[in-house]
């Protein structure tokens, strides 16, 4: 059962398909959630225009390796905005 698969990390994916089954599930799992981005934002872009996707967090550069549509990288967009607000205050 799936209590013997292997416990995986983050790691960038080398090969287009996995040669292995670590890089088999690494694979799945990102092009599942691949997948579901683009799925979302076309079901969204059909109620407004959806110029991109922001992918936010410590995994992003997981994320942006799955070409998912004009994705913009940003993984420290909280502490931009927390910057952003204290310069705003600061005026």
């Amino acid at each position: 059962g799936t209590g013997h698969l292997p416990q995986l990390t983050a790691q960038p994916l080398e090969e287009p398909i996995g040669q292995d089954t670590p890089g088999s599930i690494r694979r799945g799992v990102l092009a599942g959630i691949g997948y579901e981005l683009e799925g979302f934002a076309g079901n969204f872009s059909n109620f407004a225009p959806l110029d991109r996707v922001v992918l936010t967090g410590g995994d992003a550069w997981l994320l942006r390796q799955l070409g998912v549509r004009t994705c913009e990288e940003r993984p420290h967009l909280v502490l931009e905005g927390y910057n952003y607000l204290l310069r705003y205050n600061a005026r």
